[in-house]
């Protein structure tokens, strides 16, 4: 964590309504300046995309409630793959969670596809899983049971992908 922005990171993990990012350099300048987004997303340039590579992406996630909102999303990994940051970083009021892509990147296709295709499954049939349910409760314990899937799947296969995955307080 020798590059994180403490600070941002308090202050994002309190904010509750809109989702929130800053790119850093790995001496924790800004490489791009705080930008806010809508409760789901935060809009990013192809261009700056492209720029990002070897940089450090922090942002929020806006906490609906459920588990798997406290984990990086399926988009928040390709992210990570597609675009070679150095690292991503999505964090809560309850919890933080980080992806150091390393080997999961373009020029080692077969891999990275085979990771990337298996943690969408875990996030796509978790929230398919979950929209069938009506009851609230039976909700929150399924969607415990897909936070914890996607969580272990990350830890599980750090040697095999090599890549790094850390979580503080996510459940």
């Amino acid at each position: 964590m020798d590059a994180y922005d403490y600070d941002f990171l308090n202050t994002i993990r309190s904010e509750d309504k809109i989702e929130r990012a800053i790119v850093y350099n790995h001496d924790r300048s800004v490489f791009l300046p705080e930008r806010k987004g809508t409760e789901t997303e935060v809009a990013f340039t192809l261009e700056e995309f492209l720029l990002m590579e070897r940089k450090i992406l922090t942002h929020s996630h806006v906490d609906s409630g459920y588990l798997t909102d406290r984990l990086l999303s399926w988009a928040d990994i390709q992210t990570a793959a597609f675009f070679r940051l150095h690292e991503i970083i999505a964090a809560t009021p309850q919890s933080i969670s980080a992806f150091s892509p390393g080997m999961v990147l373009p020029g080692n296709l077969s891999m990275r596809e085979n990771f990337l295709s298996t943690y969408e499954q875990l996030y796509v049939n978790g929230a398919m899983i979950v929209d069938g349910i009506v009851d609230v409760n039976i909700r929150q314990k399924e969607m415990a049971k897909v936070a914890k899937n996607m969580s272990d799947y990350l830890k599980e296969n750090e040697l095999k992908f090599g890549y790094k995955y850390n979580e503080w307080g996510i459940f």
